[in-house]
């Protein structure tokens, strides 16, 4: 400690003014320049800090002694003394291991000694630290480090003080607002009570009419809707009150959104809302359920034909042209009925079905509508139903692969084998996949049973490729648009490729035509990288998506597979497809003839110039014990 006698009269005058605070009687913060400049005074250190945590407990912010406003908690040494709970000491930063990595040590100039005292409240609660520092390696004394531990209890002091003088000022001044407000005239008060009940009263009737309606259109939204047919609902329980529910859909919509803007897309529904408005009756309800879905409410229905000549005038309206900024649009709606007479209990019954005529309308062609019958409602049971059953079915293993062999058509031997899924259903038997795939596609499932599609038929084909000696034996596989949209297809490829130690150019992935024609940009993706990887793409059913020949210039397609329907209309269909093999031969892609039932079909296709083909003639879809003998009689040398 340096030598009182070495001190300027100032100095000596401070030192003993410092040490004989009553920290009661003095203002916290000159108390604070106090304390500090005691401390570094003391620990003879240049640097003395006082640092108090932020209220996000992420930083420290210098309350008096630096320059430096923050330092994250990651890094700052106040954060070391709080954890340690008592005084931390490090005489050498640089040749400390938890400190010589510290930006605040190898900066310029670095710490290179540090001395800390915690800050911490009687009830345990972290405030900060009183530290000094040097960018030399120093000691201290053991008096020294006493008398900082001293001071941290001086600024705890000082601490308290403050929070208790704030605390005090904040009951002051609530009391003085208290008597103010006590003092106020009262029919003021009153006035301003009723003018506030006022407002409060208009601002819950804006929040009650924004929570039920659509904030674009005005109209009633989904949950006003809901309550309404709830209603609607109960009362048809005891009465002979008819009523509709139609759902409504515009068509091609998306597109128009896409291409023209949002901005554009928002007014189109608006106008769309305004016409359909303006041919409802007063009991008849017009909500909007979301993007360009609409839903109508049909009270008190003197006929049910009323519903259907009230979709007619819908589609009407929306067939004439509508004037949105510079743009002319033409537009139409696809629309699902459902009437009172199927005795909904329940509104989400009522919307659900009126959805399912709508969809109905959709595959009819678009710009109509469709009435909700048993029939639908029968295959809405059994979809149901079928549903449940996959679920069941992915839990417990009733799915099973056959594979139909790929023949050269001229050697009469087996080129490779397209692996088919079937179900084998409980109840209903084996289940082709035309049955059951749909539903998988728009239950998410099929990701799971694509999944299990790949890994079990990739390791079939390497155990064949292994047990019949030939390498170049290829596989086909079915792939849905829905797993093409997804990056963890191209992942579990190339995982199984890996486990089953398989040459990417033995699998061919086979896409629909239809998908190549709605391609996505993430499906576009997800084909590139599949390319990338070495594995081969076959366009499957070719001819039925009615694409031009042409724009196969444009796809990178190893082989196209034609279509069965052309294979039995084959002189109907022979320019055609000498056209795809003319065309595919001078593309590098191979061809495969489907659907091949006749030895004649297949002459013909060889004289034609088309080399593979499959087909019930050829060979049925065969067990995996089938395999290894087909392929021991018709495997080529």
């Amino acid at each position: 400690m340096p030598s009182h006698h070495s001190l300027s009269e100032p100095e000596r005058q401070r030192l003993a003014r410092l040490l004989s605070y009553d920290v009661l009687d003095t203002p916290p913060e000159p108390c604070y320049d106090d304390l500090v400049a005691l401390a570094a005074y003391i620990c003879e250190t240049p640097t003395a800090v006082i640092s108090l945590v932020e209220a996000d407990r992420q930083w420290f912010k210098a309350k008096v002694g630096m320059a430096v406003d923050e330092t994250p908690r990651s890094v700052s040494f106040c954060d070391h003394t709080i954890r340690r709970s008592d005084l931390l000491l490090i005489e050498d930063a640089r040749q400390h291991p938890d400190f010589c990595d510290n930006p605040l040590v190898t900066g310029d100039p670095g710490i290179r000694f540090y001395a800390g005292a915690p800050l911490i409240s009687p009830d345990g609660y972290a405030l900060g630290s009183i530290c000094v520092i040097d960018y030399q390696p120093r000691q201290l004394t053991p008096a020294q480090q006493t008398a900082l531990l001293t001071l941290s209890r001086q600024v705890m002091a000082q601490l308290e003080l403050s929070q208790r003088t704030t605390q005090l000022e904040a009951i002051n001044s609530s009391l003085e607002t208290r008597v103010q407000e006590r003092t106020a005239d009262l029919t003021q008060t009153l006035d301003r009570l009723q003018q506030t009940q006022v407002e409060l009263s208009q601002q819950k009737e804006r929040l009650r009419h924004a929570a039920l309606h659509d904030r674009l259109t005005g109209l009633p939204n989904r949950e006003f809707f809901i309550h309404q047919l709830t209603e609607t609902l109960a009362a048809a329980q005891h009465s002979q009150q008819r009523y509709a529910v139609l759902f409504l859909d515009l068509d091609q919509f998306k597109t128009l959104n896409d291409s023209l803007g949002h901005s554009v897309g928002d007014q189109l529904l608006q106008q769309v809302a305004t016409r359909i408005q303006a041919l409802l009756g007063p009991h008849d309800m017009l909500a909007r359920l979301g993007g360009d879905e609409f839903v109508l409410l049909l009270d008190h229905l003197a006929e049910y034909d009323d519903a259907a000549r009230l979709a007619e005038r819908i589609q009407a309206q929306l067939n004439q042209p509508l004037q949105v900024g510079r743009h002319e649009i033409f537009t139409g709606a696809s629309i699902g009925i459902t009437f009172s007479h199927f005795g909904y209990r329940q509104p989400d019954h009522a919307l659900r079905d009126a959805d399912i005529a709508m969809y109905q309308a959709k595959r009819a062609g678009k710009c109509c509508y469709a009435v909700f019958d048993e029939a639908m409602q029968r295959r809405v049971q059994t979809q149901l139903s079928l549903e449940n059953d996959l679920r069941r079915a992915l839990r417990q293993h009733e799915f099973f692969l056959v594979y139909q062999p790929i023949f050269d058509l001229k050697a009469l031997q087996v080129s490779g084998f397209e692996a088919l899924i079937r179900w084998q259903h409980p109840s209903q038997g084996v289940l082709s996949p035309d049955s059951f795939i749909p539903i998988a596609e728009e239950t998410g499932l099929i990701h799971r049973l694509g999944g299990w599609v790949i890994s079990t038929a990739c390791r079939q084909l390497k155990q064949w490729q292994q047990a019949s000696g030939c390498a170049r034996l290829t596989l086909n596989l079915n792939v849905s648009p829905l797993q093409l949209r997804q990056t963890e297809l191209v992942q579990h490829l190339a995982t199984t490729l890996a486990e089953t130690a398989l040459s990417a150019a033995c699998i061919k992935l086979e896409i629909t035509e239809q998908t190549f024609l709605e391609m996505h940009a993430e499906t576009q993706q997800v084909l590139a990288h599949l390319k990338d990887m070495g594995l081969k793409l076959c366009i499957d059913d070719f001819g039925t998506g009615y694409s031009s020949l042409s724009r196969l210039h444009g796809l990178d397609i190893d082989m196209l597979k034609i279509d069965r329907a052309f294979i039995h209309e084959l002189d109907s269909a022979v320019d055609l497809i000498k056209m795809i093999l003319s065309l595919a031969g001078s593309l590098n892609m191979q061809v495969v003839a489907e659907g091949i039932e006749t030895d004649a079909q297949r002459q013909r296709l060889l004289s034609l110039g088309c080399r593979y083909g499959q087909g019930f003639h050829l060979a049925p879809p065969l067990t995996i014990e089938s395999v290894l003998p087909f392929l021991a009689a018709y495997q080529a040398g």
